[in-house]
């Protein structure tokens, strides 16, 4: 399982790198992605867009700040950055190739 989420991630990764308004996080080698997740300006749009085409996709978590116990916590604006602009990509492991592809294809097509 450990290897097809390797392969899932960079198989996005490699679709997506020449898309300048995608950004990426790397993994390391000895870790293991649990979800596919990207980050760009327009995320909403995005999500629609995958939606109107069956691709169903999630935003990621919000930033820990936002959670009550956590409210104490003010300003933090690389969280709050990123946290509005994530989207978790299907990742499930009997994702095909394919599928991996058709995604890839049109994100490239409407976010470049």
């Amino acid at each position: 399982r450990t290897y097809i989420k390797k392969q899932i991630f960079e198989r996005y990764k490699d679709n997506l790198k020449k898309n300048s308004k995608i950004k990426f996080f790397d993994i390391k080698k000895n870790e293991t992605p649990w979800s596919v997740d990207i980050y760009l300006k327009d995320v909403k749009k995005l999500k629609k867009i995958l939606k109107k085409n069956k691709i169903f996709t999630r935003y990621v978590y919000p930033p820990l700040n936002s959670q009550k116990i956590y409210r104490h916590f003010k300003n933090l604006p690389v969280s709050n950055f990123y946290c509005k602009r994530g989207l978790w990509l299907p990742s499930s492991l009997d994702l095909k190739n394919k599928e991996i592809d058709k995604i890839c294809k049109l994100i490239n097509k409407h976010i470049n």
